[in-house]
């Protein structure tokens, strides 16, 4: 029997709400609902107070009364209420007037009503049993997770992003993540020698997305000798419940017949709960590899390049281009990207720029945006931050409007969120010694045993550039880490301040000169799939980038810069309205100023 002395419940605590008006009613239905165990009781009288615990708990199951103080829609208000803020809680109606309600025929076949009760004939411990009976079942789906806390402060960390409605205390998303997992991983039945172990482990990508994504290891109980038994290795996803829900209508309409098993992951289960959703991916075919990293990882470290080379030739291999290959009608950029919210994204730019000059004005760096025209009707003027050394150029924010970005360009279906976080890399030993990925210059050694990719929300129809932009945007991401590192040795872009900032901030904002030469070489050269700079002593980010271009330009031998240029300077924009810090944003600004340079230069050629 649980207590209710303590204000709040624990995760593994079945919460039922009790709406009832009767005081010796609810006493009575609350004393037998917990003489159950794991049940946690939680009581209203009315539509408020009632509305009040949704917003305060994650509810389980409902009991609801009719008829609240007098007023005889109430009880269909509050389950109009459980159906916005508890979807998955099953309801039980008590009502003492259900021969003169002719409005509850509207729950006849309904699943989520379990039982009606006629509190003028039956016991109001009749409630029990259904409830029981759920309790049961929920119970039955325990799962015992290990490390549990890296996921719960990986989404705290992420509590204020638009995207989630985090409104509870912090121990309510342990709760909705509890039933996360026995959603995902309780599915299980008949195990002997106890229940699923799941033990997280966090996978170093630096995407973008507002979900958290980590590697879980699953045992499904024990054998006779009693040694736990493994399970497959799995991705697993937790995020808003709207995306992650998108991602498995898309996955199930195109990925899972779209694209081929040795370059996907599989869908396992997924499950939703108030706030957030759960998917639980793995490696289609069994994991070939000892170690599984993501694209990000490998891109940053210097033992690791051999390796991020290899994944991109495998991603844009024209042998192979499997879902690449398959034509869709045209679109434009601005269509694609109809929802990045361009001006957001140019707002955070500019702030972020302003606050750079506010702390380095007195060693040179400078930010300023031209006067727009007098006449509305011509195009406002692009900005400049300038550091020593470098002249960056910002676009005017009514870029999507341009010629190149607007006109309809040729599309095939993408993955359409190709960032070095979603592109997961399974390694495996070159020369029968272990790896130790944590070890420096422990993937020297290590084989590329296949690349997978996953986070399929954005996957359908798209420009044919879309992924490698993203891809591209990944790597100048990760010569950020490589600037950071080599100015101050073991700290981040986030950690770096005062002289420090200064010199990397000047360094980020002079790549854009060779961002300039690279794009120049990259589009002069012949596609015949090999980078246009190769050179061993090449910096890293370089190579991977040039490699990607003569890939992707191999894989589509049309495609032109203008193309290419389309998707690719609204991706880069669209960077800017992430939680980025400052450094990333100069360093991404030099990437796009490059990009925006040579676009237009390419419309005066056209003019004259």
């Amino acid at each position: 029997m649980s207590t209710t002395r303590r204000k709040s419940p624990r995760a593994d605590e079945f919460v039922v709400l009790l709406v009832e008006d009767d005081p010796k009613v609810s006493k009575n239905i609350k004393e037998s609902l917990e003489a159950v165990e794991d049940v946690y009781v939680v009581q209203a009288d009315d539509r408020k107070s009632a509305k009040k615990r949704m917003g305060q708990h994650l509810i389980d199951a409902a009991v609801v009364d009719l008829r609240l103080k007098g007023n005889s829609s109430a009880g269909y208000d509050v389950i109009d209420d459980l159906s916005e803020l508890a979807p998955n809680a099953p309801i039980v109606i008590a009502t003492k007037h259900l021969d003169q309600n002719t409005s509850i025929l509207r729950f006849v076949g309904s699943k989520r009503v379990i039982k009606v009760l006629n509190k003028g004939q039956e016991s109001s411990a009749q409630v029990t049993p259904p409830i029981e009976d759920l309790v049961e079942k929920w119970r039955s789906r325990r799962v015992s997770i290990s490390n549990g806390v890296l996921v719960r402060d990986l989404l705290w960390k992420r509590k204020d992003r638009p995207q989630y409605r985090f409104s509870k205390a912090r121990r309510e998303l342990e709760r909705e993540l509890e039933r996360i997992y026995r959603g995902l991983f309780g599915g299980i039945r008949g195990i002997e020698g106890g229940d699923v172990d799941v033990t997280f482990k966090p996978i170093e990508r630096k995407g973008l997305s507002p979900a958290v994504t980590v590697e879980a290891i699953v045992t499904i109980g024990r054998d006779a000798a009693g040694k736990p038994v493994p399970g497959n290795r799995c991705v697993v996803k937790i995020g808003p419940v709207a995306a992650l829900k998108e991602e498995v209508e898309r996955y199930e309409s195109f990925v899972q017949f779209g694209v081929r098993m040795a370059q996907r992951v599989e869908l396992l289960s997924h499950t939703s709960e108030e706030t957030i959703a759960g998917i639980a991916y793995s490696f289609a075919g069994g994991v070939f590899g000892e170690s599984l990293v993501s694209l990000d990882e490998l891109l940053r470290r210097v033992d690791g390049q051999h390796l991020a080379e290899e994944a991109i030739e495998k991603l844009f291999n024209r042998e192979e281009k499997n879902w690449y290959g398959v034509e869709c009608r045209e679109v434009s950029a601005t269509d694609y990207m109809k929802g990045a919210e361009f001006q957001r994204c140019f707002t955070r730019l500019h702030s972020s720029l302003e606050k750079l000059q506010e702390d380095f004005s007195k060693v040179g760096i400078s930010f300023f945006r031209e006067e727009e025209r007098e006449d509305p009707r011509e195009e406002k003027r692009p900005g400049r931050f300038v550091v020593p050394g470098a002249r960056l150029t910002i676009p005017p924010t009514n870029i999507t409007g341009y010629d190149p970005i607007y006109a309809q360009q040729r599309t095939c279906l993408v993955h359409g969120d190709m960032h070095g976080g979603n592109v997961m890399v399974e390694l495996g030993p070159a020369n029968g010694q272990p790896i130790d990925k944590k070890e420096e210059g422990g993937l020297r050694d290590a084989a590329l045993k296949r690349t997978c990719l996953i986070d399929y929300g954005s996957a359908g129809r798209g420009p044919r550039a879309a992924d490698a932009a993203a891809l591209q945007a990944s790597i100048r991401l990760a010569d950020v880490a490589a600037i950071a590192e080599a100015i101050a040795p073991g700290k981040s872009d986030r950690d770096l301040s005062g002289e420090q900032l200064c010199r990397a901030t000047i360094e980020a904002a002079n790549r854009v000169q060779v961002e300039r030469k690279l794009f120049k070489r990259e589009w002069s050269v012949e596609s015949n799939g090999e980078p246009a700079l190769a050179h061993p002593d090449t910096s890293s980010w370089v190579r991977s980038a040039s490699l990607l271009t003569a890939k992707m330009r191999h894989t589509f031998d049309e495609i032109d810069r203008q193309e290419y240029l389309s998707i690719a300077i609204p991706c880069a924009i669209r960077q800017f309205g992430y939680h980025v810090g400052p450094l990333a944003r100069v360093r991404l600004l030099a990437w796009l100023s490059a990009m925006y340079e040579v676009m237009s230069a390419d419309l005066a050629t056209d003019a004259a």
